[in-house]
């Protein structure tokens, strides 16, 4: 009975081994996934930084040729009125008004510019907690199942110390 007790004894320590050696390597593999994962984070943030500059730029490109296009109207307008200025009589007046509303319109691109940043952080911020979020479910799922195979091992080995042999 001593022998056959030793045997399953043995038997058990083995079984205990194997199962402490599986979670060591699925804590190994959890690590490595974990850094895989923040390495995949951070090119994604990376790729994003680089998305929104992108778009600044070629919102100030845009905004560039918008003003470019201003002032070839107004040089075109100031050119016809001095060449032909019996067609075309501007009052001064009527220049002043143009300069204060491209003024009025040079403010309003700048807030324009500084809201569609704000809306682009925001942006990048609800993609990053979207991104954190599905990182937490899945590594607290795998911590689930390690917890599990935990209380698997800790069976194993309190049947192995002679209870419920």
């Amino acid at each position: 009975l001593d022998r056959h007790a030793t045997v399953e004894l043995s038997a058990k320590n083995a079984e205990l081994r194997k199962l402490r050696k599986e979670t060591e390597d699925k804590d190994d593999r959890i690590n490595e996934l974990t850094d895989e994962l923040e390495a995949c984070e951070a090119e994604v943030r990376k790729l994003k930084d680089e998305r929104i500059e992108l778009v600044k730029d070629a919102r100030a490109a845009k905004n560039l040729r918008d003003e470019l296009d201003c002032v070839q109207q107004k040089q075109f307008f100031r050119i016809f009125w001095i060449t032909f200025p019996d067609k075309l009589t501007p009052t001064m007046f009527q220049l002043d008004r143009l300069d204060k509303l491209e003024r009025e319109n040079s403010h309003l691109h700048e807030k324009l510019s500084k809201l569609e940043y704000v809306q682009s952080q925001l942006e990048h911020q609800r993609a990053d907690n979207a991104t954190l979020e599905m990182s937490i479910e899945q590594l607290e799922s795998e911590l689930e199942i390690l917890r599990q195979d935990k209380k698997v091992s800790s069976f194993s080995g309190y049947c192995s110390h002679g209870h419920f042999v």
